[in-house]
């Protein structure tokens, strides 16, 4: 029996991104996939539309998305290849209808930039299997806990100055890693309670001290799980510290120290693009700011280092920069009744005075789960950066009472991209075949083709090789140019870009030729040997030595077709030639 859907339980998801001016030239770039849902069952397509940032841009230099199925296990699934057309990329792949797994991962990079410790974009799917659905949905939040709360003190700069203010960060996590609730209070060495403190949802707080060197200072905490805990503060001392202070359409950059004088050197970036290094000599007393214009620098986690003269770290600081944004809300209008059988549309209106605006739109039954673990936000700008595994940063993040808060008490890669005078630009693939002879030696054959063109070359005719046909979905007829192929039956197809499926056709053009069965196998080719790396989660690090095992066959139809059957487009699977 089929479900009646009514247009109120349909999701309307509407993305945004606000360019920025550009500022200098870096070779790293952010991506983001958005996915027409976050829970699928088995056999279903996923629709997914892919955003790549540049300098705060859409990047221009870029033409393919390299992608990677994977299972739970490690088991690569699929390997395919999206075109990529200013930014911005839209395509699908299938899930296995005999996907038997809760979990699976995309895996995808483009062309490698010039930072030595950059990482494939990797995103979760949730797969809702029948078998389960009788029982009710599985919860999707946190795992059973792990009693036993922990509490980290990160003093804002990562040092703790005597005689001045500090604001000292709290955070609370159980045994799992999973934000915990806590009561405290900051106490000095005679026993006075200085300042009271509540984490947030988060698991976060902050206290402000001026610490002096001699004294001990404590914090006193309870956890939900009622045990009262003490942690004393690490001792503060005389040294140099740097700060971020955001006023309005600035960013200070503001340094100070606590000795008499001292030779420092200061490191500041954007993501991972430096902005500038500078030396400098701080006096007791006197602090130093200096001021970045927010209108031109891009969106993402400010950093800044603080080193001595031997290139120790002194203090370090991150903060979010984030540029003004405008939100459309686009008028959206149902016509017809969403029914068994029935055509209904809607209608999507920009505001008045907007002419275009990127949207991505996601229409589901509202029955489906929606998961809030990822966003553009998290992905494009916390992701690259985060040294550990973010465990659903979307949902802490909105969570934080203060957002600077869950920045700074987080672990950023302070390693930056080197600055080039030219891009690296991602070349476009090609296809490359090869003829397969099926009962006839190839070397035969082609002792045959070179006869043919001997006898031509007598009467001044040029060498032929094969018509090669093409046509994709967006075409009405076929289109044919000629190939060459080599003496192992090797050929490339100059020029052409496939932004969909393609159906081909292969024909030797000497006549004496054209009857010997053959095969033609395709793959896409690259010049360049790009690297292609795959992320495996944190959880499956243990798993690795089994990623080639087990022989589940996986199922991939020629093509697909819909509910009227109209055939739809199949991603690619695509080969790499060594």
């Amino acid at each position: 029996m089929r479900k009646r859907f009514d247009y109120q339980s349909f999701l309307l998801t509407s993305l945004l991104l606000i360019a920025i001016p550009k500022v200098g030239i870096s070779q790293s770039s952010n991506m983001y996939l958005h996915t027409d849902r976050d829970y699928y069952f088995p056999g279903d397509t996923v629709w997914f539309k892919g955003y790549f940032l540049s300098e705060g841009l859409f990047a221009n230099n870029l033409h393919n998305m390299y992608m990677k199925l994977i299972d739970t296990q490690g088991k690569e699934l699929l390997q395919a290849v999206a075109f990529i057309n200013n930014g911005v990329t839209a395509s699908h792949f299938r899930i296995p209808s005999n996907y038997a797994a809760t979990e699976i991962y995309i895996n995808a990079n483009t062309v490698l930039d010039s930072c030595a410790d950059s990482k494939p974009y990797f995103k979760r799917l949730h797969i809702l299997q029948i078998a389960k659905a009788d029982g009710g949905m599985e919860p999707q939040g946190k795992p059973i806990l792990n009693q036993g709360y922990l509490l980290n003190i990160i003093p804002e700069g990562g040092v703790l100055l005597s005689g001045v203010e500090n604001k000292i960060i709290l955070q609370v996590l159980d045994g799992d890693g999973y934000p915990g609730k806590a009561d405290g209070k900051l106490v000095d060495d005679s026993g006075k309670v200085l300042e009271q403190f509540q984490t947030d949802s988060v698991g976060l707080a902050a206290v402000e001290l001026t610490a002096e060197a001699d004294r001990d200072y404590t914090i006193e905490w309870t956890a939900t799980d009622g045990n009262k805990q003490k942690n004393i503060l690490p001792k503060a001392v005389f040294g140099s510290k740097i700060n971020l202070v955001d006023q309005d359409s600035i960013v200070l950059v503001q340094l100070q120290t606590t000795k008499e004088s001292e030779n420092v050197f200061v490191s500041v970036g954007i993501g991972k693009r430096k902005l500038f290094d500078q030396e400098l000599t701080l006096k007791s007393g006197k602090k130093i700011n200096i001021p970045l214009q927010k209108r031109d620098i891009e969106m993402g986690i400010l950093q800044a280092s603080l080193f001595d003269t031997q290139q120790k770290v002194l203090s370090r600081r991150s903060m979010l920069l984030e540029q003004e944004r405008v939100f459309l809300t686009p008028q959206v209008t149902f016509m017809g009744e969403f029914t068994d059988k029935s055509e209904g549309k809607i209608n999507v209106q920009l505001p008045d005075g907007e002419e275009i605006a990127k949207l991505s739109v996601s229409v589901t039954d509202i029955a489906i789960p929606v998961d809030t673990t990822q966003s553009i936000l998290t992905d494009l700008y916390f992701q690259p950066l985060s040294q550990d595994e973010l465990r659903n940063p979307q949902t802490y993040w909105e969570g934080a009472k203060q957002k600077d808060l869950f920045i700074q008490a987080h672990k950023w890669n302070y390693t930056y991209c080197p600055t080039a005078d030219s891009m690296i630009i991602d070349p476009i693939l090609t296809i490359k075949g090869q003829i397969n002879l099926e009962k006839k030696s190839f070397t035969k054959f082609y002792e045959e083709y070179q006869n043919e063109i001997k006898k031509g070359k007598k009467g001044n005719i040029p060498a032929r090789g094969a018509s090669f046909g093409y046509q994709d979905e967006r075409s009405d007829r076929m289109q044919y140019t000629e190939v060459i192929f080599d003496k192992n039956g090797q050929f490339t197809v100059p020029n052409l870009i496939v932004f969909d499926s393609l159906d081909t056709k292969f024909v030797q053009v000497y006549r004496i030729l054209k009857f010997t069965p053959f095969k033609v196998k395709y793959q896409f080719y690259d010049k360049k040997q790009f690297l292609k790396p795959i992320y495996y989660p944190q959880s499956l690090l243990s798993e690795r030595s089994k990623l080639l095992s087990g022989n589940q066959d996986v199922e991939r139809d020629d093509y697909l077709r819909d509910a009227r059957g109209n055939r739809i487009l199949q991603t690619a699977e695509v080969t790499y030639p060594s």
